[in-house]
């Protein structure tokens, strides 16, 4: 079905049916009636406008002479879309009688003729515009804007990794000295300057962290869109002169992927589109079903088939011709000063979470008159037959994309009772070999940076001043020492030289199993989004932790507590 675009989504019920004779006589543009196996009954004198063909010449046509894509499959597809009086709205190309093309849309709706009783197809035919004509764009500078940010998330990877580290003692110090200094001492109020902006140079650093993993493969959740769009708006604020409006699709469109790198994606356009708009004015979301072929998808190298859209729609001052082709750029933002820093990698996350999803990002906006992203992800179908997922909680202390991540996060697809790694199947066995006191705990920390350890022990020995702490720098002297000695909690970062963390957990089950003994509690600590292995890990009724780095000092004593 090269050459069209077909708009799966209900436009507007139509009941009664319309009458034919009513719809040749009044309508403007052309108007075809076909039966459903695609020939044509009848037309109205408007359709020489768009086939240079008098209505007689095309009585008997088949419609996939008149109109690109109209064969068999397409109109076995609309005849289903078309039930329940529905309307579909189509974007092709007209085929006139020398051969030329005209880009056209039309709306086809099913009626009865009232001579048989025969039930038929209209199809109501228009100009296609110049601004639909031209949805598609931007998509010949892909490969190289992929190439562009592929190399910066690598370089901001490293950088945003390291700065984590960095980070961490600014962000937990203060609480530890605050713990010793009288409340009402000048010194209070500068140790909280100092502790906020710390926090905020940490979300500035996950922004870096999140679009360093582009490229990665999304975790295989499957989700309503509808419900990625609530949790957004439940997370933003707007002034007051600023509407926002909804029309979701009635029926759920789901997606297959990151639930949590769509919302970030969603989270940053609606943002974006908020902040367009100078005094009164309106964002409008919308979602609905498509089907695209080939030529629709060849400009952004994806593939046909069903989409679902999400329309971001603001009455902004638009985006300047100059710049447009700018806006998906690291670091790239017009947004200098105000109250908040802006390090410019809003669009660039969207762009890439959303070609990581196996979609594309369409933009329309001309300067003084507004904006709309369209994002187009593949629609999953047979989603309502799977199992709900579960729940695991991760425990956070920064801000991630805007969202305040001090709240308790669900992630979804969570596994009860069995833990599955790479090569092996731990089970949790139901006792214990030895009585624990929690006063007393054995402890193990294990993290490349040394600051860290000594942040962590300092923490955790304020809070347990019997307890007994041993460090390591990797997850193969983490191992070695855990086959050595027994420990009720290990504190472990993911990311490390020669063994990480989820290889050290697996090792250290291992030994376990052999033991006969339960595996302890681990707390991970990571600045990257979690793979998905580690959410297994990370099972309801585990007492396995999360901890996005930088961390600080009262989360990472609240995980202790309720691991132990």
């Amino acid at each position: 079905m090269p050459n069209i675009r077909i708009d799966l989504a209900v436009i507007n019920p139509i009941v009664p049916a319309p009458a034919i004779d009513a719809l040749l006589a009044t309508v403007e543009g052309g108007v075809l009636i076909a039966t459903l196996q695609g020939l044509v009954r009848d037309a109205n004198h408007g359709v020489f406008n768009f086939f240079l063909q008098e209505p007689n010449e095309l009585r008997g046509r088949p419609l996939g002479e008149l109109l690109r894509g109209f064969d068999a499959p397409f109109l076995d597809l609309a005849d289903h879309a078309l039930s329940g009086n529905q309307r579909v709205r189509v974007s092709t190309v007209a085929i006139r009688r020398d051969q030329s093309s005209l880009p056209v849309e039309i709306d086809l709706c099913h009626t009865t003729d009232a001579a048989d009783g025969t039930k038929v197809m209209a199809l109501i035919i228009r100009e296609r515009s110049t601004r639909q004509d031209g949805e598609i764009k931007m998509g010949t500078a892909i490969l190289v804007r992929e190439q562009q940010l592929a190399s910066a998330a690598a370089i901001a990877g490293q950088i945003a990794h390291d700065f984590n580290n960095l980070l961490t003692p600014l962000i937990a110090y203060p609480q530890l000295i605050r713990r010793s200094i009288p409340q009402g001492e000048p010194s209070v109020e500068y140790l909280d300057l100092m502790e906020k902006t710390a926090n905020e140079m940490a979300a500035i650093n996950q922004q870096l962290m999140v679009f360093a993993r582009r490229g990665l493969p999304p975790c295989q959740e499957v989700f309503n869109v509808a419900d990625t769009i609530r949790h957004v708006l439940s997370t933003l604020t707007w002034p007051q002169n600023v509407t926002v409006k909804k029309n979701l699709a009635a029926e759920p469109l789901f997606v297959k992927g990151g639930f949590d790198q769509v919302i970030q994606a969603l989270h940053h356009l609606i943002q974006n589109a908020i902040e367009a708009i100078n005094g009164p004015g309106t964002v409008t979301i919308e979602t609905r079903a498509l089907y695209l072929d080939q030529n629709a998808v060849a400009n952004f190298s994806n593939k046909h088939g069903e989409y679902v859209r999400i329309s971001i729609v603001d009455t902004g001052t638009g985006i300047p011709e100059s710049i447009i082709d700018r806006i998906y750029d690291p670091f790239f933002t017009t947004k200098r000063g105000g109250t908040h820093r802006n390090p410019g990698l809003g669009l660039s996350i969207a762009f890439c979470a959303v070609r990581d999803h196996g979609g594309f990002i369409n933009l329309e906006s001309k300067a003084g008159r507004g904006t709309t992203f369209n994002v187009y992800l593949p629609l999953h179908r047979n989603a309502a037959s799977k199992p709900a997922a579960t729940s695991t909680t991760i425990v956070a202390n920064n801000t991630v994309a805007g969202v305040n991540a001090n709240q308790n996060k669900t992630v979804p697809g969570a596994l009860e009772n069995t833990v599955t790694t790479e090569h092996h199947t731990i089970t949790a066995l139901d006792h214990d070999v030895e009585t624990i006191d929690p006063e007393r705990p054995r402890i193990l920390i294990v993290d490349d940076n040394k600051m860290i350890r000594a942040l962590f022990n300092i923490i955790v020995t304020s809070e347990y001043p019997h307890s007994t702490i041993d460090q390591s720098s990797d997850g193969n002297e983490a191992v070695r020492m855990f086959s050595s000695a027994p420990y009720q909690l290990i504190i472990m970062d993911l990311h490390m030289p020669s063994m990480n963390g989820l290889k050290a957990f697996s090792e250290i089950s291992d030994i376990c199993n052999e033991r006969r003994t339960p595996v302890p509690p681990v707390i991970f600590c990571t600045g990257f989004l979690p793979p998905d292995k580690l959410k297994d890990i990370l099972s309801k009724g585990s007492r396995n932790k999360l901890l996005r780095k930088p961390v600080n000092a009262t989360d990472l004593v609240k995980a202790v507590r309720e691991s132990l």
